[in-house]
């Protein structure tokens, strides 16, 4: 036999879980763009690095540069959700 009490505990464990949920799948969205991104990169740098190497330095600091920009962009993503997740224990 279900009580009222046990009726709110459940429901207040389903709204937790759809909480959840939710933020797990932003999260989600928001590291796959910069991920894909610096991959993208580090494919470009390693064909670049078959080449002549004259040609290739320039280049390749280049890249190396946007991957760069994408890593610290996916670390920003991670420190925004450790600050609502410390906001939501408080």
């Amino acid at each position: 036999m279900v009580t009222p009490a046990d009726g709110e505990s459940e429901r207040h464990d389903a709204e937790h879980w759809a909480g959840l949920e939710e933020a797990c799948a932003a999260l989600v969205q928001a590291m796959a763009e910069p991920l894909t991104a610096i991959g993208n990169y580090l494919e470009a740098a390693r064909t670049l690095s078959h080449r002549d190497a004259a040609a290739v330095h320039a280049q390749l600091g280049e890249i190396l540069d946007k991957a760069h920009e994408q890593v610290l962009r996916a670390n920003g993503v991670l420190h925004e959700m450790r600050q609502v997740l410390q906001k939501k224990k408080a």
